[in-house]
């Protein structure tokens, strides 16, 4: 009985040399060569000596590997975050595979120095800049919108608990609430939103920051005219924020990812398999925040339905994945895929809608102002809700 398999001298000979071939590389030169390939494929590598085990598990090889999935300025953000005696406790292997698990959130309540803060508000934006707190406009009780321009000063510890806030004064867009504002390096890129007539706008803006030491902010804004074939439809109240490629995702109850990489940025809508069990992606909201952590996943949280529901769940999208599925197989991805519901340990900032929220310059932490929360139901209303002005942090459970 004869056998398919090649078990011929040559063939046997060529494997040895192939194999010999590899091991007399330097280890820069399989550096190079590893950390080109897939996560899957690197551990697998790890298995087949002692020797490629090592090299697949240095920490020198799991940096870069960090920085190419989760970008070099998301990864130098995480290390201005650490004292230095952190740096050097880093395991960078073990960093991924945490990040790349995670499951759980941790949440507290900031004290407001001096007892200055923001008149208490919701649709208003949140961005954190230059290792400050920066809030700008919304809504407040009676109605009113709000175009004041406030910042906090938080630096480069995520866990102190007490901030000042500092009103300042700041240059305004079109007038407008429930719109989205990205900050892409020193700009902002603010899309849509809800003029004081009630209508929803699909426009996007530019708006290039200023500051100083003091910290002193000012923007000027300048709307972008041409922004490719399509554009999301007119919005309000939905989310965005940018991954770490230069794309914006929008998110409401669609997908949208805006482009700022190439020469004339454009709108590309994304599409995934709704069919599944809806336990494994959230329910259609509005009023909720979009936040890119280290890792380059978004954190989505709160927000309300249709019935004026609010929610107090967390959800990360996996909008990488989301892309590598779309751009490798003619199916669309399922919702198993790219999203991941989060639990809360201990306490919880509760139902929220129309709040800000920013990620600090780790990508661990996620400070959350303001929006709509419960109140007393008053007489002849028909929901009791009350505009909140309190300052929370939500970090990431990762054992470092």
């Amino acid at each position: 009985m004869t056998s398919n398999q090649d078990t011929s001298p040559s063939s046997s000979s060529s494997s040895s040399s192939s194999s010999a071939m590899m091991t007399h590389l330097s280890q820069d030169q399989i550096f190079s060569i590893l950390h080109l390939l897939p996560v899957e494929s690197i551990l697998s590598f790890s298995m087949t000596c002692k020797k490629f085990r090592s090299l697949a598990s240095s920490g020198s090889l799991w940096e870069l590997i960090c920085r190419r999935d989760w970008g070099p300025t998301s990864v130098d953000g995480f290390l201005s975050s650490l004292s230095p005696q952190e740096r050097r406790m880093v395991s960078w292997k073990k960093l991924y595979k945490e990040i790349s698990e995670v499951g759980s959130l941790s949440c507290r309540r900031l004290v407001i120095k001096d007892g200055i803060f923001p008149t208490p508000r919701a649709s208003h934006s949140l961005n954190f800049v230059s290792d400050c707190l920066v809030l700008f406009g919304g809504g407040c009780e009676g109605g009113r919108h709000l175009d004041d321009t406030w910042v906090a000063y938080v630096g480069g510890n995520q866990y102190r608990s007490i901030l000042n806030w500092k009103k300042v004064n700041s240059g305004t867009p079109s007038g407008r609430f429930g719109q989205t504002c990205t900050v892409v390096g020193n700009t902002l890129i603010l899309f849509g939103g809800i003029n004081d007539n009630g209508i929803r706008q699909n426009d996007t803006w530019v708006g290039n920051i200023t500051y100083d030491s003091t910290p002193e902010i000012s923007i000027s804004w300048q709307l972008l005219e041409n922004v490719g074939p399509m554009a999301p439809p007119p919005r309000g109240a939905h989310a965005a924020c940018l991954t770490r490629d230069h794309r914006m995702v929008v998110i409401l109850n669609d997908l949208w990812v805006f482009d700022l990489g190439g020469d004339k940025p454009k709108w590309t809508e994304l599409k995934y398999d709704i069919s599944s069990d809806i336990t494994e992606m959230p329910r259609p909201r509005v009023g909720h925040s979009a936040s890119l952590i280290l890792g380059g996943k978004i954190l989505i949280y709160g927000g309300e339905d249709s019935q004026r529901q609010r929610k107090d769940d967390f959800w990360l999208l996996d909008v990488n994945n989301l892309l590598r599925v779309q751009s490798t197989s003619w199916k669309k991805a399922s919702a198993k895929e790219i999203w991941k519901k989060l639990r809360v340990e201990d306490w919880n900032p509760g139902y929220r809608s129309f709040h800000g929220a920013c990620t600090d310059k780790s990508g661990l932490c996620i400070y959350i102002f303001g929006g709509m929360v419960d109140g007393m139901l008053q007489p002849r209303e028909a929901y009791g809700l009350r505009f909140d002005g309190e300052l929370f942090i939500v970090e990431l459970v990762i054992p470092m």
